[in-house]
């Protein structure tokens, strides 16, 4: 869903009755993106409601998963009820927020003379009351507990309180000594165990099950859904290469560590993007096998929290064709005799459609709606897929791409595949559904000739950029972003965007304002 005022996918929750009483002034750590979440169960609470960070509906789906995942193991350890800690464990728990502070810091810790009073405060906590020690240390306790969702009883906590002013104070005089410029090797870290769980935080199997290989914990998740096959191809090739990274075929034998391992492995290779790409598969088909830990026979996801905090680096991002870029490529492709190099070009100039979307564009999909030639775009009838259900729409052809012929090429193709198939336009008959769809290697192709025609700048992707061109030119032409949106399959922004309906006669208007007979000839009106 997404809360009015706000643009960010939320998640909602509801708190299963039979733990409702329980959950009362329980603090969450709810994974979502790069960040955890903490979340106070309030009094009257019935649900819990968050926000995914994110605008993605793919995306979205993917930290929804990882968040309910967590939230039912919440329920379970509140079912089963609070939990007696052993001293090794208060001991492990207590470095771990040792660690926290610690990392949080240290790289850039301020001042020495701060730490020594933060140092001597916490001191005065220590040697005060219990309500005292737990004014102080009690918020770093229950975010530790979350995490592991953790439900300990009064004893444990009271342990684990004292265990944790003892580990930050030790922390924060670390903390001093790093801001006074001395990194010596940290002495006080290695007396803190690994943490071993209580049985009521679902330790990982080792037998039972049907998930054990990573084919499995692949194959279990590919049944859930109908994925579509780029998405298979790609998240098989994340997986894959994360089975050579651990040198083995156990997935019940990952842990956190190795997620982590293979996190740094990955930042240390330069790649980018890593946590919404190689973390986010691989957390989400976890994710997927503990929703289903009675089937799978997996019960913790070691990927859970585990992410790559990268900036996006400024001269980075994405960057429109300029006037030169779309005249050269216009006129380029009025002069190719492929169909795919001579018409797609021109649509995406058009309509800035994504390209996937009009590579697969079969002669069935040509229609007329209310007197005006269009092109419905829908997932093809050999398996096309679209990136989202609001990709499906019916968009208006320009009329300039009309006069030149795109009808008539259409009835050649006998309501078949326009860009690929052959000369009979035959449908794709693939061998398994994780080939992808021939309507990749026409985009792969056509980029490859955007890129020969000297439009080499690494900003502007050869397919892409027309999306970004389209959505800057047309409100340059006066032409109302709602519009824009239509025409491009982007989502509504917010709620008030559900009660607009354009027609293909306002999104016809719009795309009139593009001159591309003028573009190709290198005519551009002044602004």
């Amino acid at each position: 869903m997404r809360r009015k005022g706000s643009t960010l996918i939320q998640l909602r929750k509801r708190i299963p009755k039979d733990v409702l009483g329980k959950a009362k002034g329980v603090t969450l750590a709810i994974p979502v993106g790069d960040e955890v979440l903490h979340v106070v169960v309030g009094d009257k609470a019935v649900e819990i409601t968050c926000s995914l960070r994110t605008r993605d509906p793919r995306e979205s789906k993917v930290r929804q998963a990882v968040a309910v995942a967590y939230l039912d193991g919440v329920w379970k350890s509140l079912r089963e009820g609070p939990k007696r800690l052993t001293q090794k464990q208060i001991a492990a728990l207590a470095g771990e927020a040792y660690r926290g502070l610690v990392s949080s810091f240290e790289d850039d810790p301020g001042s020495p003379e701060t730490w020594r009073q933060i140092v001597q405060l916490q001191a005065n906590a220590m040697a005060g009351d219990e309500a005292e020690r737990e004014r102080w240390f009690g918020p770093s306790v229950d975010q530790t507990l979350a995490k592991h969702r953790l439900v300990v009883d009064r004893d444990s906590r009271c342990a684990l309180v004292g265990a944790v002013g003892v580990s930050v104070s030790l922390a924060s005089v670390r903390l001093a000594q790093n801001a006074g410029g001395d990194y010596s090797p940290d002495t006080v870290v290695s007396r803190y165990p690994a943490l071993t769980l209580p049985d009521n935080n679902l330790p990982r199997s080792t037998s039972g099950g049907s998930v054990r290989t990573f084919d499995d914990l692949f194959n279990a998740w590919k049944r859930s859904d109908n994925h579509s096959a780029s998405t298979l191809s790609t998240w098989r090739g994340y997986l894959n290469r994360f089975k050579t990274f651990v040198d083995h075929d156990d997935p019940q034998n990952v842990t956190k560590a190795d997620a982590l391992r293979w996190k740094d492995a990955l930042l240390a290779e330069g790649r980018q993007k890593i946590s919404t790409t190689y973390l986010a598969s691989i957390r989400r088909l976890y994710a997927y096998s503990v929703e289903n830990a009675e089937i799978t026979g997996i019960t913790e996801n070691p990927f859970a929290e585990v992410k790559a905090k990268q900036k996006a680096k400024a001269g980075s991002s994405r960057l429109p064709f300029t006037r030169a870029d779309v005249t050269t490529i216009l006129a380029a492709a009025r002069n190719e005799a492929l169909p795919h190099l001579r018409w797609i070009p021109w649509i995406q100039a058009a309509s800035g459609a994504r390209v996937g979307e009009i590579a697969q564009l079969w002669g069935s999909m040509v229609i007329v709606e209310n007197g005006v030639h269009c092109l419905h775009i829908t997932p093809a009838p050999d398996g096309g897929s679209l990136k989202n259900e609001g990709s499906e729409r019916t968009i208006p052809i320009h009329p300039d791409i009309i006069a030149d012929g795109f009808l008539d090429y259409v009835k050649t193709r006998n309501g078949g595949p326009l860009f690929y198939g052959g000369a009979k336009a035959r449908p794709s008959v693939r061998r398994n559904d994780e080939q992808k769809h021939p309507s990749k290697g026409v985009s792969n192709r056509l980029g490859a000739w955007v890129r020969n025609l000297g439009i080499t700048d690494p900003r502007k992707a050869p397919n892409h950029s027309w999306r970004h061109w389209v959505k800057t030119e047309l409100p340059r032409n006066g032409i109302s972003d709602r519009i824009t949106d239509l025409l491009q399959g982007h989502t509504s922004q917010n709620d008030a965007d559900d009660y607009f309906h354009g027609t293909v006669e306002d999104m016809l208007v719009a795309i009139k304002t593009l001159d591309l007979n003028a573009a190709a000839n290198g005519l551009w009106p002044a602004r």
